[in-house]
């Protein structure tokens, strides 16, 4: 075979052992995410959002309003918690899961055991609602900012309708 780099013919040399048919063999792909981290991935990519997405298309037809109002922006609001509310345990779940699969040796912070996505929601949920329960607190209170610097804003801009 020639191949002409800079007008200079060029031999291309190949090992006696390449294969040379035209239809190279094709090895399977080794997955990027193993095997017992595929659930918890993909629950924790797909609900939350399809959760939010779908509070908000179901009742989108019941806040028509285009300007700026605290009942229109409670809409976001509510798709906004609900999205908190399933991403939270969701990603405890499979951070936990992450770890049980790497096993560390050491850990600077205690690690909670993942035996199943059922089993660590229920253990979340039932034993250690503790830490789950402050991440919603946080989670919350950032929402409530978000919603009182928006309803601020639009009274400095006139563009709030309220009725005294």
């Amino acid at each position: 075979m020639k191949l002409t780099l800079a007008g200079a013919p060029r031999r291309m040399i190949l090992p006696s052992n390449t294969s040379r048919t035209s239809i190279p063999r094709t090895n399977p792909i080794p997955l990027i995410i193993p095997k017992p981290l595929i659930l918890p991935t993909i629950l924790h990519a797909t609900i939350p959002a399809y959760l939010s997405s779908l509070f908000t298309l179901t009742f989108r037809p019941y806040f028509p309003r285009v300007t700026f109002s605290p009942a229109h922006y409670s809409l976001p609001f509510l798709a906004s918690f609900i999205d908190l509310g399933t991403k939270l345990p969701l990603e405890t779940v499979l951070r936990r899961a992450q770890v049980g699969y790497t096993r560390p040796e050491q850990s600077v912070v205690r690690v909670g055991r993942y035996e199943g996505v059922l089993s660590t929601v229920w253990d979340l949920v039932v034993e250690e609602r503790g830490g789950v329960f402050r991440g919603w607190r946080i989670g919350f209170w950032g929402l409530m900012l978000a919603w009182v610097l928006k309803t601020t804003d639009a009274l400095g801009r006139g563009q709030l309708d309220v009725e005294f």
